[in-house]
């Protein structure tokens, strides 16, 4: 698996899209529903159950899973959900289709790492609407 990197977009830059991607792709309301819309394969994860320590990955260009734990509350469980669908477009869609690059077999570990890309999915999910 590799690695995810940061997109290199600003904050700024990050919100917007997340504004953008929730109004241009038809959000409403429904996350779980929005995630299936994006072809994201969501798995509910009940407590003990083992999530490998991987929250989302990208398989042969276009599979996409989602572990979802379903022991946090609903807010918890909007956020992560659109955390990941920040990490989807931020860290495969925009490097792969933006900047041509050559990216597969991607795999986003339950970290709670501060590291920049945890930031940037966070900023995506906090402007997603």
């Amino acid at each position: 698996m590799n690695k995810p990197e940061s997109c290199g977009l600003s904050r700024e830059m990050i919100e917007s899209l997340a504004a953008v991607c929730g109004s241009e792709l038809g959000f409403t309301g429904n996350i779980k529903k929005f995630a299936n819309k994006m072809g994201i394969l969501v798995h509910p994860k009940l407590a003990g159950d083992n999530m490998n320590g991987v929250s989302l990955t990208v398989r042969n260009g276009g599979t996409f899973n989602m572990n979802l734990p379903m022991w946090t509350s609903n807010e918890e469980k909007f956020h992560y959900m659109a955390h990941n669908i920040g990490h989807l477009i931020l860290h495969y869609l925009v490097p792969k289709f933006v900047f041509g690059k050559e990216i597969d077999n991607i795999s986003f570990p339950i970290s709670g790492s501060n590291d920049l890309i945890e930031h940037e999915a966070n900023w995506f999910a906090g402007a997603f609407k």
